[in-house]
């Protein structure tokens, strides 16, 4: 199995049947063109998921799987020629989608150097969805050691069953999970984009381009884009979902199109993560009670009845078929939430808890006490690694990077209306943190609040576009220092090669004292499974990959420097 040949064949097959069953139901995805382009990879994920579904219950055969969605995927494509016609013709929808492949090519090449996932306590997850994606294909096979341990209604399974029907065309190895993986959380791109087109009116090219420099600088981004599993497509479906409601309540016209598809986009978030239940908890009033206020009766009804009904069809795609099987407490039951409820010795234990989860996310780490049973690596750079790692991963402060830290702080001024801007982003923080009731070591800024970094992301570039002075130099070199200790550090401990025999010696004790104990667990687990990473099968230094990312990115970044330095 060759390097070229996997990757192609992950990208082939993804872009391909994505953008086909996508544009086989483009005419049901709005008026406005540059709307289209955006909803219509998510649409294709909704389709293939849906089919993954019915095949998985069906009984149907993997082996058939590609056979019954590539002609279908064909049909889209034939059907769609002159809506990707029109998509070539439009200035914002080019730059969109080349902003989205920019961004896949710098994920892609740092992806091309990792040979074992570490980093903080991330472990298993990687391979875990690989696993459930598997048992979707092949549910004739014994699984019983994977849902002992992890119970099939524990993990809404859209990206699961997605995937798997992509493996079925690309073909089934780990390398190619990566990569199918990275591609389907890349899509959160095509919505920050189109909301930031909106936002910025005029100034949306320059803002575009800082958009580019904060994607491919964020560590947060980045690692999450290259570590495989679901959180960054549940992102890009609440970013999605929030961009057209927020559409949906601004327009003058007739608000129920954007509405419909808004809460097709949270309920497939929903199943994608249950973490998504936290932002149709707080945003889901703040929706209703602004479109009531905005729009006649008649067309309040319409909007909010139709949202509900798509809503409901969406999830009945997972729930329909899963509750018959464990019912409401069996399913509630199987959730992490649940769980850790369920271990608690006091109705006051969680709220302790909540208390210190909230500290460890809102302060950095080294301001605070060391965490128990916080392992420190000996090796100097993956201790510092480590450091770093858990800051921009954890920590909601720091998450949009040192430079959106300086925007944020420069944004606030600015905005109106302050106080209720507070009071929702404190419902979401709070209730993203309490969903988790057991004490993290560190924070819990990546479980349910990536959704907030990224549109928080998405106004800081719109804010970049409209700075001067001497801002503009400052963020961009903080964007520089994000990328070096965020995501350079990261992915050089990553391309680290470890060898059997590194985790079998004393037990893997050397190893885990060296580089922390994720990367003794995470290699464990590949040498069990005998699976090759994308960075396995590179056919030349890995560093190359490293090099080119750092070009790229260096590229996006002196571009955003060009605008930045014709602000007025």
């Amino acid at each position: 199995m060759s390097f070229g040949f996997s990757l192609f064949a992950a990208v082939f097959s993804s872009v391909g049947l994505v953008l086909g069953i996508g544009l086989g139901s483009v005419r049901l995805l709005g008026s406005a063109s540059a709307q289209r382009a955006v909803v219509t990879p998510f649409a294709g994920v909704l389709g293939l998921h849906g089919l993954a579904t019915v095949f998985h219950l069906a009984g149907v055969p993997a082996g058939v799987w590609p056979w019954l969605v590539t002609p279908l995927a064909a049909w889209g494509w034939w059907q769609g020629r002159e809506e990707i016609a029109a998509w070539r013709k439009q200035t914002e929808t080019r730059e969109t989608f080349l902003l989205w492949a920019g961004v896949v090519t710098v994920g892609l090449l740092w992806l091309s150097m990792i040979r074992n996932y570490s980093g903080g306590d991330w472990i298993g997850d990687w391979a875990g969805h690989f696993h459930r994606a598997q048992y979707f294909l092949h549910p004739e096979q014994d699984w019983s050691w994977m849902l002992a341990r992890d119970p099939l209604a524990g993990r809404p399974p859209l990206q699961n069953l997605v995937t798997a029907l992509l493996l079925s065309v690309a073909g089934e190895s780990m390398a190619r999970y990566q990569v199918i993986s990275l591609l389907l959380g890349s899509l959160v791109v095509l919505p920050m984009s189109w909301w930031l087109t909106r936002l910025a009116g005029d100034g949306a090219p320059k803002a575009r381009r800082w958009l580019g420099a904060f994607l491919v600088c964020n560590p947060m981004v980045m690692q999450n884009l290259t570590y495989p599993w679901t959180k960054l497509l549940t992102a890009a479906w609440v970013v999605m979902a929030v961009a057209l409601a927020w559409q949906a309540i601004k327009t003058q016209r007739d608000p129920v199109h954007s509405s419909l598809l808004a809460a097709g986009a949270m309920a497939a978030a929903l199943i994608t993560h249950y973490s998504a239940a936290i932002f149709v908890v707080v945003l889901g009033p703040v929706f209703v009670v602004q479109l009531w206020h905005r729009h006649t009766t008649t067309v309040f009804r319409r909007a909010t009845g139709g949202a509900l009904v798509v809503g409901v069809v969406v999830c009945a795609t997972w729930f329909g078929w899963i509750l018959p099987r464990t019912g409401i407490s069996g399913l509630s039951a199987s959730t992490t939430t649940a769980q850790y409820l369920a271990a608690s010795q006091d109705w006051t234990q969680p709220w302790r808890i909540f208390g210190e989860n909230l500290l460890r996310t809102l302060v950095p780490h080294s301001l605070l006490t060391p965490p128990p049973d916080a392992s420190v690596a000996t090796d100097f750079w993956a201790w510092l690694r480590d450091q770093f790692f858990q800051l921009y991963q954890t920590n909601l402060t720091f998450a949009p990077g040192l430079a959106g830290l300086l925007l944020t702080w420069s944004a606030f001024r600015h905005l109106s209306a302050k106080g209720a801007r507070v009071l929702l982003l404190g419902a979401l923080v709070g209730l993203g943190v309490w969903v988790h009731p057991a004490l993290s070591r560190w924070g819990l800024a990546h479980i349910c609040l990536q959704p907030l970094v990224l549109l928080g992301l998405v106004v800081l570039a719109r804010h970049a576009a409209t700075i001067s002075s001497w801002w503009p130099k400052a963020v961009l070199g903080l964007l520089v220092v994000d990328a070096l200790l965020g995501i350079g550090l990261q992915m050089t401990v990553e391309s680290i090669r470890v060898t059997p025999a590194m985790v079998v010696l004393q037990e893997g004790r050397p190893l885990s004292n060296l580089f922390g104990q994720a990367i003794l667990a995470n290699s464990g687990a590949k040498f069990a499974f005998a699976y090759q990473f994308l960075g396995d099968l590179c056919p030349w230094p890995v560093w190359l990959n490293g090099l080119g990312a750092v070009a790229l990115t260096a590229t996006l970044w002196w571009r955003a420097g060009r605008v930045a330095s014709s602000c007025p």
